[in-house]
């Protein structure tokens, strides 16, 4: 049987709290309810690096990246800026900046990001906010 958002969560069943928000973001089958189970049962959503929320932002699920902040996500923790701009995610990149993520840090990564995959409008955001130098010295 394929795993799919029905039964994801019995296939994970008996797993480490955290390798299941890990599956979970990774399919892309996790719903805002499992989140907040897997964050009430003790999932940190900040392992990785941020992993989990660098991957819902590569999603675009704004409802989801919004809650995983409310739950202690770190935003500049996390490559969530550079995966949302890669993606064109335009309303998420947005988020992230006002939720704290460090422009100076994050920025020329996601400008590189969204300059590549030809993200105009994620560009015109960044632009702004970015390193130029940085970004065109990276991209030689």
């Amino acid at each position: 049987m394929a795993v799919n958002e029905i039964n994801w969560r019995m296939h994970v069943e008996g797993w480490p709290i955290n390798d299941q928000l890990v599956f979970g973001v990774s399919s892309g089958l996790i719903t805002a309810d499992d989140l907040m189970q897997l964050v009430e049962q003790g999932a940190d959503p900040n392992l990785r690096d941020g992993f989990p929320l660098s991957q819902i932002a590569r999603d675009g699920k704004m409802d989801l990246v919004e809650q995983i902040v409310k739950f202690g996500a770190d935003p500049q923790n996390s490559w969530a800026l550079a995966e949302a701009s890669r993606s064109g995610h335009f309303e998420v990149a947005e988020y992230l900046l006002d939720a704290g993520t460090n422009a100076e840090d994050d920025n020329s990564a996601a400008l590189l990001a969204a300059t590549r995959a030809g993200r105009t409008k994620v560009v015109d955001l960044l632009y702004p906010l970015s390193d130029v130098d940085e970004v065109i010295a990276s991209m030689s």
